[in-house]
């Protein structure tokens, strides 16, 4: 990726265009993820058009949309099924969290794992000798940059299903939205509309516990049935 990126400055523009059909033989979703990104954020209109052309071919193989296939190349940055990770800094354990923005910080934690203090920008340096702490920094440094670049991404990946009326099943919206370790984080910021043959629409939100409430701030159960877009 680092070469595709590099050899159209180089004026190599078809040697670019064959690594994005590398890419796309390798097929891994980090593979697919890269080229969704030269997509559209390739300054050469030659490599976006290339990329976009190879992320509609793999979608088409697939049976889905490219935007359904973006759906299930959201990255999940290895958190855990609450959208966490825990790093160990000397004898501390700090929780990494995520705001509005996929911005992380981190939140000191107690013995029996409850947050002890208000979230910190920065993870506290470790001292010398500590290799558990150095990993965590090393661990905290690649997740700042990975949660910017997914941030940039998914943010206007769920803008346009905005602007476009996209829909969701309920079953791609619990996996691949509310229960994703890392879109979870950007449900719970947004209002969500279910729909389903001939009953009124429902607004509702997805709480910190991913369970859902409607606009009254009651209970809701999402149907089976129901289609769900952003409002």
């Amino acid at each position: 990726v680092p070469l595709i990126r590099a050899w159209p400055k180089e004026k190599a523009l078809t040697r670019a265009a064959i690594g994005i059909d590398v890419l796309g033989h390798i097929g891994t979703d980090l593979a697919l993820m890269s080229i969704d990104a030269l997509a559209t954020e390739s300054r050469y209109d030659s490599i976006r058009e290339r990329a976009r052309e190879t992320i509609a071919g793999i979608a088409a193989t697939r049976g889905l949309s490219t935007a359904a296939l973006a759906d299930r190349l959201a990255p999940t940055l290895n958190l855990d099924a609450n959208g966490t990770y825990e790093l160990v800094v000397g004898d501390a354990r700090f929780r990494v969290g995520f705001d509005a923005f996929l911005q992380p910080s981190v939140q000191l934690l107690d013995a029996a794992g409850f947050a002890t203090a208000a979230p910190l920008a920065e993870l506290p340096k470790a001292r010398k000798g500590d290799e558990a702490g150095a990993a965590s920094h090393v661990t905290w440094k690649a997740l700042r940059t990975d949660a910017k670049a997914a941030a940039k991404r998914e943010i206007a990946r769920l803008e346009r299903a905005m602007v476009d009326d996209r829909s969701w099943t309920a079953d791609e919206f619990n996996r691949l939205l509310r229960h994703h370790p890392l879109m979870q984080h950007l449900a719970r910021r947004l209002v969500w509309r279910a729909t389903m043959p001939a009953l009124p629409p429902v607004l509702f939100r997805v709480a910190e516990d991913r369970t859902l409430a409607d606009a009254a701030d009651a209970a809701y159960e999402l149907p089976a049935t129901a289609v769900v877009t952003l409002p």
